[in-house]
């Protein structure tokens, strides 16, 4: 949509901005060698996008006061220009009281967030202890009273 944030700050909104100024960019890596090279309407444009971000952050951040915004994907491996726009936002924007011990900082989990999240979540879900307990006294084939007297913590004598 027109004036929505993945128009205004994603790779494609980038490259297609750069392409506007007649760089030739194919695809992020493009993007990331110019900006690497130092490019100046790379980083001006990776800096602007991370400022449309800071944009929407600033409301969560005031609304909601966290103490840590990570932000992933494509966007932060072009370089810290994203988190500096997105950090430029949120501390002008902001309250000094939600700022105070705020950290906005790059995932280091690069292309593999959705994964390690996935698995959390799954990890969480199958092996907290509520979950073992309702799997435990569901289960049509219960184990046997001392096998189960282990898993539930009960000493044994």
């Amino acid at each position: 949509n027109h004036g929505c944030l993945e128009a205004l700050a994603s790779v494609p909104a980038i490259t297609r901005q750069l392409r506007n100024k007649g760089l030739h960019i194919n695809d992020e890596t493009d993007i990331c060698q110019l900006m690497a090279a130092g490019n100046t309407h790379v980083l001006q444009a990776a800096r602007q996008a991370g400022r449309d971000i800071g944009d929407v952050l600033a409301t969560v951040v005031n609304l909601l006061n966290p103490s840590v915004i990570v932000v992933g994907g494509v966007l932060t491996e072009l370089g810290e220009q994203v988190v500096a726009g997105i950090r430029e936002v949120i501390y002008r924007r902001c309250t000094p009281l939600a700022t105070s011990g705020l950290q906005v900082a790059a995932s280091a989990a690069g292309d593999h967030a959705a994964i390690y999240g996935a698995s959390a979540s799954a990890v969480q879900d199958v092996l907290s202890p509520a979950a073992i307990q309702a799997t435990l006294t569901s289960s049509p084939e219960r184990p046997s009273g001392a096998t189960q007297n282990r898993l539930s913590g009960a000493k044994q004598g």
